[in-house]
């Protein structure tokens, strides 16, 4: 059998999941056979009680009891005793720079070969199979295999992009024609490409004209200063030459003049040491006589004292005193002063001589003087072109009354408004749930159910289960994190072996003493997410792609709806499976954030119960409303950015890091993830995630929020801080308690107003100068900063750390998008004190030369046509302000 032939019969008994040979094989239904554990953890995922075959995709309800396959086990056994090989050759397996298998389950995945337009998803050769064979898959597209599978589908109708609408400049789908694109000037993509091909032609001769141009101006330029370095290099030699022979000079000068100072010093020491000896005798002497005459003052024998007193009474030292002349100091006080006057005669001179060495230059250099000299006053006046934070427009103060709280079409209220308007209490708003795609599946909802026993059918209201645990956990006055992960458990037993508690244990076991709170907080936590029922009577909506629609409800139905997050009850949202009925929906439910253990997750789980903490307590129990807002806005109501008139918006720029106290009552823009929240319940802990944890009442719209499209994000107002911190990503840490003091609005919210709106990530920085992506960029800013309320505040965008983007480009990009929606920006740069200098000067360069949205829009157009040509990066506001520049000389 050759080798060809033993790697085809092989084939017969791999695992299709798997990809290698069959380990215990067993036989569904169908009659293909599988690895006992692959085929169980492939059914495992379905949350829909229908189970199918992974190959020929045949379902079977309920599910099938599996058998082993003894004749296909005793095979597998003796293929491996030949010693053959088990695995698929290395060169169906995917290496850098391939494409996977998306169904690939092994630890190596093979190498994809062709994609699926229609399923969105990448396939190896035995994979690829049930395409060819299987009638259902006749219909789909398929075309080599690639990496970039959701760029060639429509956004908005989730099909192949195939026509190109010449009105808007944008590749669409065919119901794009019927829809949003009826009556425009569309063509197929091919027809377009044939015609875009020769204008390529056109624009690539004049790209390399250009090229050729500014080719021409570097020689010369290099030139110049090549012989401009020589010619300055020769003065510095010479001047160097001058400079060291005078400083010599000046040293021999200054030797003399210290030994001068010296020597006179020398003599007038001398002769005050011998007058310092001569008075040092008499005084010796004047001590002895002393002496002997308080002997004599004492003595009783009168002729000895009589006698004695001649001698003594007549003075042996001359009563004049010696005379003392020392140098005077005044000396050498004169001579720092002549010394001091030469300094001032050679400073004077050096100036002098300077100012004819600058006069001789000043003919070759007088234009490059003139505009030196005005970039020094451009530089002066740059800052005055930018604002102060107080100019710029803020809540209170611009807001204006609102209208009375009211449902409608497309606002959804569930507490009582009249209980509101008469009563100022707020009670849940009486209705009912519902069970279907376009509301949150409830765990309270009577159509909520759990399997009661793995022998039997048998089910059971999912909340009789739920309840049953909170209340009892609820009764006890502390609780422990093993209580926690049964009571969890015991209503999510499809997971039981999945589930990881151990950051939470450890969190638990390693808090300070005085921090430990938190086995008491436990059943508050229950106690409260028991009471969904009370909180929750109506149907909440889902916030769908494709619609503007809101959600108001209380601080304490969201501190409810978070708590049996913790706890886990919320159905459907559990399953990783890309086919899940929530899978373009954010995860809701707790249980990412209490396994893997991480010191990020420990200051995560701080900021998470120090909320709840204050939520369970009577006294600090928040009582005011949130607004949660989907925004949507048609491409036919996107502005012709190349036709734009307004001019760059009020600017204030600070490289201070106090973005949340400074940045109060301004519009606060998240630069989050399509998927709101991000990794908030997981390892992320940037940007949006801090947002988040510092806000936690913001987590409740990942359950009905869901992906955002390329023209839509999501309002928050009314959100509460509740937490302090310091750093970021590795180095942030949960600080304490935050005493949130703003006003609140007639609807009892705060007024905090957060824009979450999803930039694009890339993975290389290159890839963003496309202006495909600029436009998707400014697009996606319009609809954050569009006035769509009373409020007008101006806006607090976080260009720094917004997913590996150019905080220049990004900078640009929200000015247009502000000047455009007529809202002033106040940017952070987070003590980038570089970044901070280059936005006021590129600020005022764009307001001293008037230039419009529309201007800056076709130059980033041309500036991206010269970094797709550049072999090393051109400085974005460098190249900008090259260009003004010269135009402005022509």
């Amino acid at each position: 059998m050759t080798q060809q032939g033993v790697l085809l019969d092989q084939d017969q008994f791999c695992c299709s999941v798997c990809l290698d040979l069959l380990k215990e094989p067993v036989v569904i239904p169908c009659g293909h056979s599988y690895c006992r554990s692959c085929i169980e953890g492939y059914w495992d995922q379905d949350d829909q009680d229908i189970y199918s075959c992974p190959q020929c995709k045949q379902t079977f309800t309920p599910r099938p009891t599996l058998r082993k396959n003894n004749m296909l086990a005793e095979v597998v056994e003796k293929l491996k005793k030949t010693g053959l090989q088990a695995a698929p050759p290395a060169l169906f397996y995917a290496g850098p720079g391939d494409v996977a298998c998306d169904f690939c389950t092994g630890t190596r995945k093979q190498k994809a070969l062709m994609s699926c337009l229609v399923c969105l998803v990448s396939y190896c050769e035995t994979h690829l199979q049930p395409h060819y064979e299987s009638p259902g898959f006749k219909k789909h597209t398929l075309v080599k295999a690639t990496t970039q599978l959701q760029e060639k589908i429509c956004s908005h109708h989730d099909k192949l992009l195939e026509v190109y609408c010449r009105t808007d400049q944008q590749c669409i789908c065919y119901q794009c024609v019927m829809d949003e694109h009826k009556g425009h000037d569309t063509v197929s993509a091919a027809a377009e490409r044939t015609e875009k091909q020769s204008q390529l032609g056109m624009s690539q001769q004049k790209v390399q004209q250009r090229v050729q141009e500014r080719e021409k101006v570097l020689k010369e330029l290099q030139q110049a200063v090549e012989s401009l370095k020589r010619s300055s290099n020769a003065a510095v030699e010479d001047s160097e030459s001058i400079f060291t022979e005078l400083i010599h000079s000046m040293e021999r000068r200054r030797s003399e003049v210290k030994e001068l100072i010296r020597a006179q010093e020398k003599a007038e020491v001398s002769r005050a040491k011998g007058l310092l000896e001569q008075l040092e005798q008499e005084i010796a002497e004047l001590r002895r006589r002393a002496d002997k005459l308080e002997q004599l003052s004492h003595t009783e024998d009168h002729i000895h004292f009589l006698q004695s007193y001649q001698s003594l009474s007549s003075p042996s030292v001359s009563s004049d005193l010696p005379s003392i002349v020392v140098f005077p100091l005044q000396y050498f006080e004169d001579v720092s002063k002549s010394v001091s006057e030469l300094r001032e005669k050679v400073e004077d001179l050096l100036k002098g001589e300077w100012t004819k060495i600058s006069i001789i230059g000043m003919a070759d250099r007088n234009n490059h003087s003139s505009q030196m000299g005005l970039r020094r006053r451009r530089a002066e006046e740059e800052k005055r072109s930018c604002c102060s934070l107080s100019e710029l427009k803020k809540v209170p103060k611009c807001y204006v009354e609102l209208d009375p709280l009211s449902f409608s079409r497309t606002h959804t209220v569930l507490i009582d408004v009249n209980e509101l308007c008469h009563k100022m209490t707020l009670k849940a708003q009486p209705g009912q749930h519902v069970w279907n795609r376009d509301f949150v599946k409830m765990p309270c909802s009577p159509e909520s159910h759990i399997k009661t026993g793995s022998l039997t059918s048998s089910e059971a209201g999912l909340w009789e289960v739920v309840s049953k645990q909170l209340v009892s956990l609820a009764k006890k006055t502390t609780a422990s994190v093993g209580d926690v992960e049964k009571a969890i458990k015991k209503y999510n037993p499809k997971y039981e072996n999945q589930w990881s508690f151990d950051a939470l244990h450890t969190f638990v076991q390693e808090a300070p003493k005085e921090e430990n709170y938190y086995t008491s907080v436990f059943p508050k936590i229950a106690e409260l997410a028991s009471r969904l029922p009370h909180y929750i009577k109506k149907a909440i909506p889902l916030l769908q792609r494709g619609q503007t629609h809101s959600i108001t409800l209380s601080q304490s139905q969201i501190a409810c709806l978070l708590a049996n997050a913790f706890y886990c009850t919320f159905p459907h949202r559990n399953s990783p499976n890309p086919r899940a009925e929530y899978n373009n929906y954010p995860t809701i439910n707790f249980n990412s954030l209490f396994g893997k253990w991480s010191e990020r997750k420990r200051e995560k789980l701080r900021a998470i119960l120090h909320y709840f903490h204050t939520v369970t307590d009577q006294a600090t129990r928040p009582i005011g409303l949130v607004t949660f807002e989907r925004r949507y806005i048609s491409d036919r109501d996107m502005p012709n950015w190349r036709s734009c008139k307004e001019t760059v918006p009020k600017l204030h720029v600070t490289s201070a890091d106090c973005i949340e106290e400074q940045g109060t009552g301004m519009l606060q823009v998240d630069f989050a993830c399509n998927m709101i929240g991000g990794g908030v319940l997981g390892s992320g802990l940037v940007q949006e995630e801090i947002l988040f944890l510092m806000n936690p009442e913001l987590i409740v719209s990942r359950l009905f929020t869901e992906r955002l499209g390329d023209n839509e994000c999501l309002f928050i107002t009314g959100s509460q801080q509740f937490s302090q911190y310091s750093g970021y990503s590795d180095s942030f840490k949960w600080k304490g308690p935050h005493r949130d003091n703003i006003e609140r609005d007639e609807w009892q919210r705060l007024h905090r107003q957060i824009v979450a709106m999803d930039a694009l990530h890339f993975r290389h920085q290159r890839e963003q100068y496309n202006m495909r992506q600029v436009t998707r960029e400014l697009n996606k800013a319009y609809c954050g900063f569009k006035a769509g309320d009373n409020t007008h505040p101006d806006l607090l965008p976080d260009i720094v750390r917004a997913f590996n983007g150019d905080p220049k480009l990004k900078a640009l990009i929200q000015l247009m998008a502000a000047a455009r929606a007529q809202r002033g920006v106040a940017v952070f740069t987070l003590k980038n004190f570089s970044l901070e200098r280059e936005l006021q000067n590129m600020h005022h360069l764009l307001v001293t030369h008037r230039t419009t949205v529309g201007k800056l829009y076709e130059l980033l157009d041309d500036y991206c046509d010269v970094i797709q040509l550049a072999h090393t990066h051109v400085d974005l506001f460098d190249w900008i302000r090259n260009t003004l520049e010269h135009s402005s000389q022509l």
